[in-house]
């Protein structure tokens, strides 16, 4: 008969009956080495199957092996349960472990207690990766003893226990109000456009910087009350509730928002979204303003005026829950109004309305006065026109970018200027509502066009377009000290580091230092002096600024820059044509 002994992971044979006694006479082999015949698959310890055959040649009975795991736990069941189990294990280790390891994994799936039921599983793959380990099969025996022993634990249910008593379920906590935290920056202003001449436009003194809102700490939570005076204290409310007499139904007026706005939520969530959590206080580092989240075909964007972030240094958006800070990137201008949008990642956010109705009731929530708050300034529509709204709500410098909302929440527009009518002339708008302050914002129909460009050079074109708008109120206020007055106060601006003013304005206050004239005819030839060099400089800067601003800006910018550049050239032909009627030239 032929016999096969299994050396490591490899096969050897076949050997008589005769090479078995040699080799285990030479110590080659042990009565521990597995061995099998060719008939007969398992394997099976070469003891067992020579004891007869060998038990009167051997010079000495063999030494009892190391116990190894496996018979360490054949002790642990009945003798009965190791001779066929414990041969398999040793026989065929890989397929034991991966059965313990199956085995395990569907009790522990299955059972009520199932760590406990699924312990043989468990410690039928252990031992079966052990012995693979000691067969010097290490990598392999550490797979199937990890996967024996994390695999149950891993598919073993997650079922929580009961509480011990029933209570009524808890209703749900109000969520808290929203805290707007206040910072130091300065607030930002609305254009005040005025139908007459151009004239300084009225500054808004810089706010105080406020310190940071303290928020108190949360309360700890009660102590549960006992189900028994809970249950005295829900009957004794009832009765006391119907015990009351039943009061009419209160209709809301017909003026009134609904307080729940259409809000495109979350993907995946369901939660509900305030109008005024989703309206930004807009900080630039030169001023403050307003801001909010819209969606627009699908995508959601950040809207604000351009004019609120026209010369920025920074560009920080803060709202009761999240802050976005626009660094670089791309910001979209709309072609013909003061408008801008920057895409920001899908989260909350209005949905614009339809056309709106005059008197419609509508509300502008933004940053009031930049003092760090989301307002609501209530009113109603006065006039409606393809590209602008006008409100009767009060809005102020610091409302600019911000929303305004009509019926359903829906926003109607984007608050955007005051314009102020001071001195009427016509006597047509005197003691009408057009001789007053008007409020405007611009829609944001499907029809606008946005035009792309990064961030930076927006950023450039706009810092240059701001100090173009300062230079001309310093020329218009220069041009009404010398209308108080020849020569009599000197002039003073905060550009006086620029060329072509400050040409104009050394030789000026040179000349008020020199006193009055002596003649008309000197005083005369002065003023026709100067009144020239002014309208020489005036030249001198738009050119220089039309050099600088070049052929970058686009949409609106454009439009507000060839506006600038008019407007210079409008001052120094006024002046040339006074000064041609004054001195008859």
């Amino acid at each position: 008969m032929e016999y096969f002994i299994l050396d490591g992971h490899e096969t050897k044979g076949p050997f008589t009956a005769a090479d078995l006694r040699d080799s285990l006479k030479r110590g080659k082999l042990t009565s521990t080495n597995l061995v099998r015949t060719a008939e007969e698959q398992p394997w099976t310890p070469l003891h067992r199957m020579l004891d007869d055959i060998l038990a009167d040649e051997l010079p000495f009975p063999p030494a009892p092996p190391e116990p190894s795991v496996a018979d360490v736990i054949a002790t642990m069941v009945p003798d009965r349960a190791s001779t066929g189990w414990l041969d398999a294990l040793r026989a065929q280790p890989v397929r034991a472990g991966l059965a313990g390891i199956a085995l395990a994994a569907v009790l522990a799936y299955l059972a009520r207690w199932p760590m406990l039921v699924a312990l043989p599983g468990l410690l039928l793959g252990v031992a079966a990766g052990l012995l693979l380990i000691l067969r010097n099969r290490p990598v392999v025996g550490g797979i199937i003893s990890l996967a024996a022993i994390l695999l149950p634990i891993a598919l073993a249910p997650r079922s929580e226990r009961a509480p011990l008593v029933a209570h009524e379920p808890a209703p749900a906590p109000t969520p808290p109000p929203v805290v707007v935290k206040a910072a130091t920056t300065t607030p930002a202003e609305i254009p005040i456009e005025v139908v007459t001449p151009p004239a300084p436009p009225e500054r808004v003194a810089i706010a105080p910087a406020l310190p940071p809102v303290s928020v108190p700490p949360t309360p700890a939570p009660p102590a549960a009350t006992p189900k028994p005076f809970l249950d005295k204290l829900a009957s004794a409310a009832h009765k006391l509730v119907d015990s009351l007499p039943s009061l009419p139904e209160v209709k809301p007026s017909p003026a009134a928002l609904p307080p729940l706005p259409p809000v495109v939520a979350m993907p995946g969530t369901t939660t509900s979204t305030r109008p005024e959590d989703l309206v930004f206080l807009v900080d630039t580092g030169t001023g403050r303003g307003s801001g909010f989240l819209a969606a627009e075909q699908g995508k959601v964007y950040f809207f604000t005026n351009l004019h609120v972030i026209s010369g920025a240094k920074k560009i920080t958006a803060r709202s009761a829950f999240t802050t976005l800070d626009f660094k670089d990137g791309t910001v979209e201008v709309a072609a013909d109004r003061d408008l801008v949008r920057i895409s920001v990642p899908a989260q909350p956010a209005l949905q614009f309305g339809d056309s709106p109705t005059i008197d419609d009731a509508v509300a502008a929530l933004g940053n009031s006065g930049g003092r760090e708050v989301v307002t609501r300034l209530e009113g109603k529509v006065m006039g409606v026109g393809p590209a602008q709204i006008e409100v009767s709500s009060e809005f102020i410098p610091g409302n600019s970018g911000g929303p305004i909302l009509g019926k359903d929440n829906r926003v109607l527009g984007v608050a955007t200027y005051v314009l102020r009518t001071e001195n009427v002339p016509d006597w047509i708008k005197s003691g009408t509502r057009f001789s007053s302050t008007r409020r405007f914002g611009v829609r944001v129909t499907d029809d606008v066009k946005w035009v792309p460009m990064p961030l930076a050079v927006l950023l450039r074109q706009t810092a240059l377009q701001e100090t173009a708008e300062k230079l001309l109120t310093e020329y218009i206020a220069d041009i009404r000290v010398i209308a108080g007055g020849a020569f009599r106060d000197t002039l003073s601006t905060s550009f006086s580091d620029r060329t072509e003013v400050r040409i104009f304005v050394d030789a000026y206050n040179s000349e008020c230092r020199k006193g009055p004239s002596r003649t008309n005819a000197d005083h005369t030839r002065r003023l026709r002096d100067h009144v020239g060099r002014l309208s020489r400089s005036i030249r001198s800067t738009a050119q220089e600024l039309r050099r600088q601003l070049g052929a970058v800006s686009k949409g609106y910018m454009k439009e507000r820059e060839s506006d600038l550049l008019n407007a210079f050239d409008q001052l120094a032909t006024a002046i040339e044509k006074d000064e041609r009627e004054l001195f008859h030239l």
